[in-house]
């Protein structure tokens, strides 16, 4: 099972700019419209196995997220 964390490109680049903790990789150093190309294969590969793959809408609060999925079996 894949677990993947569905958020808009500028929102996760904004979140990764705020958390100055953060190791900073390669990716983060990329430009948006690589960073929209990723996004757009990670959604096809979902759709070609939405039966392995558990998307999760990361634009909500953590809390939410976690809320969300702790109860789940998959």
């Amino acid at each position: 099972m894949t677990l993947y964390f569905d958020i808009e490109v500028e929102e996760g680049l904004a979140r990764i700019a705020a958390n100055s903790d953060r190791e900073v990789n390669r990716l983060d150093m990329e430009g948006l419209d690589l960073h929209r190309k990723v996004r757009q294969g990670l959604s096809i590969s979902f759709g070609k196995k939405a039966d392995r793959i558990v998307k999760s809408d990361a634009s909500l609060p953590l809390d939410q997220v976690i809320a969300k999925y702790a109860a789940a079996t998959f």
